[in-house]
């Protein structure tokens, strides 16, 4: 997921087998995955399994700590007794674990915890001890191949400080934990469920195929279910076409540009050379921060222009956008100060049905703008129409009229449509089940509306 000197990587040979995509030379990067057969919209384009993940904080207790699966009516988590800190979805996840690794873990995590030398690190270092751990004391057991693509990993550009790792008494495997860790900051992923954050995790397989694009054809997804770890999928966005090269996005690309070159170049080692960067780098210094009067005046161009109208067929956008053709009286909305207003504004008036017009006009605005920036059938742009659709029904419920109606179908077809491409992903329920109930609860209301 860099471009640093390959001679600092270890080879590795086969990670591309058994797909549609082959390891190709590239002309900055270390190599790019390249479609050698047509890969259609929604598609698999790769499975990849966790070396190790750990659950953020703010998940600690309210997720298995093996499967990640979230607790709820059906999944009852139970706390390890011999730690208090581990929390188990049944016998079955709580056996696994304890055979992979938390039997060198259990009885010594609350000393280790306790230590200065793990104190004192900053958050995000004790989630890459914890990772550390997990991989030192179950190497033994980890699926052939995976120490092999991770050890083939490109090391941060900037060297990371040696961390506090519990290690088993007798190692199986000789493991340099700490070249291991350099291979964290540059590749690990932040896992999600329905788009919530939970967790960080190490993939290998994907971190060494897949190169980032602000502009991504395939994004990741993650499969939850019980006694497995979670797995990781990347989907298609798009069709992607056989000599395309396949990436995925590293960060947010509704980040303004500024800060996806920061985070990129500093966690990263490199320059993102996408189509989106590479506009905005040049048409975004050239911009002024527009005043509420301006974005007001030039709002129905940016509608008409995006078919974000309510009056539109359903939002349908499977080619990438030509940023070089984006009217000028569009581009304002691209100034940096616009999306995070918008979105506050939409967050502070989505939650009061008295405040349903106002939701409606910046939410769709919000739309507009996710669509310029954001690939065809991002989830991020697909969870805001259904957010628009749920705003819009909750208001027809309570003034049963029926623009919000028309606004509420046009909201749902296009969060439908999108969610069909990305799929199911983590927990039960989620997207498309909220999609269902609000498809059924309309079409009560009119015959073949949805």
């Amino acid at each position: 997921m860099s471009s640093l000197d390959p001679a600092q990587a270890a080879p590795v040979t086969n990670v591309d087998d058994g797909l549609p995509v082959k390891l190709r030379e590239h002309p900055t990067a270390r190599n790019a995955a390249i479609a050698v057969q047509r890969i259609p919209r929604g598609g698999l384009v790769c499975t990849s399994l966790v070396l190790a993940a750990v659950l953020l904080p703010d998940s600690k207790g309210k997720r298995c700590d093996f499967c990640h699966r979230s607790a709820s009516t059906s999944v009852r988590l139970q706390k390890c007794t011999g730690c208090a800190a581990y929390w188990y979805c049944g016998k079955g996840c709580q056996s696994k674990a304890w055979a992979a690794h938390h039997r060198y873990i259990c009885k010594r995590h609350a000393r280790w915890i306790a230590s200065w030398d793990y104190a004192r690190l900053p958050q995000h270092e004790r989630l890459d001890a914890e990772m550390l751990s997990q991989i030192a004391c179950g190497s033994a057991r980890i699926p052939e191949g995976l120490l092999e693509t991770m050890s083939s990993l490109l090391p941060s550009k900037h060297p990371l400080p040696t961390l506090p790792v519990l290690t088993p008494p007798s190692p199986a495997v000789d493991l340099d934990v700490p070249a291991m860790h350099q291979r964290f900051g540059n590749n690990n992923f932040i896992l999600h469920s329905h788009l919530n954050s939970y967790a960080h995790g190490a993939y290998p397989r994907t971190s060494r195929l897949f190169n980032h694009s602000c502009v991504p054809n395939a994004v990741p997804r993650y499969v939850l279910a019980a006694e497995s770890p979670p797995i990781m999928e990347i989907i298609a966005l798009r069709d992607i076409e056989v000599g395309e090269e396949v990436c995925i996005p590293y960060t947010d690309p509704a980040l303004d540009i500024e800060s996806r070159t920061r985070g990129l170049e500093g966690q990263g080692g490199f320059t993102c050379l996408c189509k989106l960067c590479t506009w905005q780098r040049r048409v975004m210094p050239t911009l002024v921060r527009p005043d509420q009067e301006t974005l007001l005046a030039h709002r129905p161009a940016l509608l008409a222009y995006t078919h974000c109208r309510f009056e539109n067929p359903p939002l349908v956008q499977d080619t990438e956008r030509d940023y070089e053709q984006i009217p000028a009286d569009v581009c304002i909305y691209l100034h940096e100060s616009v999306l995070p207003a918008c979105t506050e504004a939409f967050g502070e008036a989505a939650g009061d049905v008295e405040q349903a017009d106002e939701a409606l006009e910046v939410g769709s605005t919000v739309l507009a703008i996710y669509t310029l920036i954001y690939p065809p059938n991002y989830p991020q742009t697909a969870m805001h129409a259904l957010e628009l659709s749920k705003v819009a029904w909750n208001a027809y419920i309570k003034r049963d009229n029926s623009k919000y109606f028309r606004a509420a179908v046009w909201c749902l077809r296009t969060a439908r449509r999108m969610f069909e491409t990305f799929g199911r992903e983590g927990d039960e329920g989620g997207p498309l089940a909220e999609i269902e109930q609000l498809r059924v609860l309309m079409e009560a209301e009119g015959t073949g509306v949805v």
